[in-house]
């Protein structure tokens, strides 16, 4: 069956009366379960109850296909949000509907039925947020605007760098010639876990991409099945790019027999390669194609690393953040024979890299004058900002409360999951105090930074 979007959905049973199971008449459930498959491809809740949904949420059968989102003082609902009453509500069942997106701290829309009690028919109303315990978020947000995004990136200036990523299996390219067709090169460093793996004209392609002024960066592709195995690929990997200098990040490639294992292993395997890097001083980035990316890669890996993902045509379909797109593995190029992979970069890696200090770049000095602190670099081009709620934006705000306490910086921050502009002020305090952009964002490089002036 092919899915629905949610404007299509709404549009076609606004009115008319929903019994997904044809048990108990009539049932604000019953809106839940339909909309939930028609719209997201997902299998129907579990529970006699709609509180359950969100209470008992890791007994879900498609949790993965949700974001639990829990009710704060500052959250508003987005539109395909699945949104759940508790029981004190009646006392007994509690209730759900589906978001509109419309609403603000204080009131939200929604379609629901049974509201009344009275079997009445699928209709948008208005509510507060008494007795909200919070939403359920659809992960596949392609069905709720009802498009494919194409390319999105973190990039404000509208780069657009041309590069490819060769190896062993370019031969001995003419980098006189590579120079002037192409903005940049990612150079396969090596693959697994054994120091004998360095790839076989790596030394080559880098020390012709330095003596011809191109910019560059390496990736390790990888095989492993555990994270220690991964720990350890990185450890080869920093073996042989140790000592030189890289003006692009440093990439994990995962992909083959990599892309079979849980998800839950993927995303930590990524980590804990990326974070062997970061440790060393590397700006690290994970390499996947789109699908695989898609299914394996958890959020915290999309907040934290930067990334390349690979799906060709005329389009990335992916409606998140991506700084560098493989679009192709037929590519011509002068200066190499037959065929290479080609890319786009939406990002200025060279800048943030050198002024960070990354890829064995000396930090750039903290600026003096009015010109140059317009030009301050960005610790972080992603991460945590203004809106983000959860554990996960929970922790920074932890961070900071310990920060003002050893009165690293002044200011306050509220108990709530959800990063306010409280929390920004001191984000931006932070990043001014240390000579960076004050962009407000927490990223892997502020957090790793803020982590060790507190210890």
């Amino acid at each position: 069956m092919a899915l629905m979007t949610f404007d299509d959905y709404f549009k076609k049973y606004n009115g008319k009366y929903i019994d997904f199971d044809g048990a108990y008449g009539v049932t604000c459930f019953d809106l839940a379960n339909d909309y939930a498959q028609k719209v997201l491809g997902a299998k129907p809740f579990v529970g006699l109850y709609a509180w359950q949904i969100f209470v008992d949420y890791n007994k879900q059968p498609d949790k993965d296909k949700f974001t639990k989102i829990v009710n704060t003082p500052d959250f508003v609902p987005k539109k395909g949000d699945i949104i759940v009453w508790a029981k004190s509500l009646n006392g007994d069942a509690g209730h759900v509907a589906v978001c509109t997106g419309e609403g603000t701290t204080t009131w939200f829309k929604c379609y629901e039925q049974n509201w009344y009690g009275k079997g009445d028919a699928c209709t948008k109303l208005q509510h507060n947020y008494d007795h909200i315990l919070g939403v359920l978020r659809p992960k596949n947000q392609e069905q709720i605007t009802g498009k494919v995004e194409d390319k999105v990136t973190t990039n404000t200036k509208n780069v657009k760098l041309k590069g490819i990523d060769i190896s062993v299996y370019q031969n001995n390219p003419d980098f006189t010639k590579v120079k002037g067709a192409v903005d940049y090169v990612i150079i396969r460093a090596g693959y697994g876990k054994y120091s004998s793996q360095k790839d076989e004209r790596f030394e080559r392609n880098y020390s012709e991409c330095k003596k011809n002024n191109i910019p560059c960066g390496a990736y390790w592709f990888g095989y492993a099945n555990t994270v220690d195995e991964a720990k350890k690929e990185a450890q080869v990997c920093l073996s042989v790019i140790k000592g030189k200098q890289f003006e692009y990040p440093i990439y994990y490639d995962i992909e083959g027999a990599m892309t079979r294992l849980p998800k839950a292993t993927v995303s930590a395997m990524a980590k804990a390669f990326c974070n062997e890097l970061e440790k060393n001083g590397y700006y690290a980035g994970i390499y996947m194609s789109r699908i695989p990316a898609q299914n394996l890669l958890d959020d915290e890996c999309i907040k934290k690393y930067t990334l390349w993902l690979a799906e060709y045509g005329s389009k990335l379909n992916w409606n998140k953040t991506c700084d560098m797109w493989q679009y192709s593995s037929t590519g011509k190029v002068n200066g190499i024979g037959g065929s290479v992979d080609t890319n786009y970069c939406y990002v200025d890696f060279p800048a943030i890299i050198k002024n960070g200090g990354f890829n064995g770049f000396k930090k750039a000095a903290t600026p003096t004058t009015t010109t140059e602190k317009k030009e301050l670099a960005e610790l972080d081009i992603k991460g945590f900002k203004k809106g983000d709620k959860g554990f996960e934006a929970l922790a920074v705000k932890t961070l900071l409360k310990l920060a003002i306490s050893k009165k690293l910086v002044s200011g306050s921050v509220d108990d709530t999951s959800g990063l306010g502009g409280g929390s920004i002020k001191i984000v931006n305090a932070l990043l001014k105090k240390w000579g960076y952009k004050e962009n407000g964002i927490a990223g892997t490089n502020f957090i790793n930074r803020l982590y060790k002036e507190l210890k």
